[in-house]
């Protein structure tokens, strides 16, 4: 049984009184003590889809279940909130500001078990060693923190509960890259001591490629590739994810692929293939019918091609 299981998940909002999907019968899967990466450019539904698992927004519709159990339900998102924890992109607007640092970290496990002030202040001690934060910013404001230190204190206050998963929605994307190469380091650190499991939602393929075991890329609120990373980086199959590596690996496009084409920015099909209007491949099925994923190479692909 998997962790986390995500099926026909879909959200629609409205702007400027039109109707639009941001998350589209979306399917994803991830196994205990694995990191997902969750890829695709800004827009696509990447947090949307972040916020739908944790329960941070409400699904129009599909299922999702944690732990074999349907997090729809109160009752049960009440008995796995403790498990799901989430680390933001902007770390210090994810703290309160009247509190100092230790104070922040102990909100993790504050509303979850009941403990005697000398354990909470223990144990949020404890987490904030292993993320590497000094004893003397304990008292510090959350505001008189660099970027780097928010999100370690945004790590240790995720992981003081002791959760099953941890979803990273673009946690590194707002750091230098020094500092993010510090705090990828960490993560995979959690990983493998304390066998964490990560939804990993980044637009850096080349992050994703050192962080993740497998990858799901997304489109226009839709997954149109998933399979594990090191066979994504080698051999992409849907054209979407070819464009998205020529932007870091260019020998890993397809030669057949009209690069040129992304230089005219179109809007996405409004039926069929969301991808139809950029693809040197398309032809009238694509336009007239929507792809589902469906096995190929290895990975599941949502292409006729």
């Amino acid at each position: 049984m998997a962790l986390l299981e995500v099926n026909g998940l879909y959200k629609a909002f409205t702007k400027d009184k039109v109707k639009f999907a941001a998350v589209n019968q979306v399917d994803l899967t991830l196994e205990e003590g694995e990191c997902l990466g969750l890829v695709g450019e800004s827009g696509c539904g990447k947090s949307t889809t972040a916020q739908l698992i944790a329960q941070l927004l409400k699904e129009d519709r599909g299922e999702i279940w944690f732990q074999g159990k349907d997090l729809r339900k109160p009752a049960n998102l009440k008995l796995l909130r403790r498990d799901i924890q989430m680390i933001f992109q902007n770390p210090t607007d994810s703290f309160d500001p009247r509190y100092n640092l230790l104070s922040s970290v102990k909100q993790g496990l504050r509303y979850f078990e009941k403990c005697g002030k000398e354990e909470l202040d223990q144990r949020a001690k404890e987490a904030m060693a292993f993320v590497g934060l000094k004893e003397s910013y304990y008292k510090r404001p959350i505001h008189k923190m660099s970027g780097g230190e928010c999100q370690r204190a945004a790590i240790a206050r995720a992981i003081i509960a002791s959760p099953k998963l941890i979803i990273c929605d673009e946690a590194t994307s707002a750091l230098d890259v020094s500092v993010q190469a510090q705090i990828v380091a960490l993560l995979k650190r959690l990983k493998q001591e304390k066998n964490m499991s990560y939804l990993f939602i980044t637009h850096d393929l080349t992050l994703a490629a050192s962080m993740c075991d497998r990858i799901a890329v997304m489109y226009q609120g839709r997954i149109v590739e998933t399979g594990r990373t090191l066979e994504i980086i080698r051999s992409p199959v849907h054209p979407y994810t070819q464009m998205l590596l020529s932007c870091v690996l260019p020998a890993k496009v397809d030669p057949d692929f009209a690069i040129a084409d992304w230089e005219i920015l179109r809007e996405p099909a409004e039926q069929g293939c969301a991808f139809y209007p950029y693809c040197s491949k398309a032809s009238a099925q694509c336009r007239e019918k929507t792809p589902a994923l469906k096995e190929t190479d290895g990975r599941q692909a949502a292409c006729f091609y």
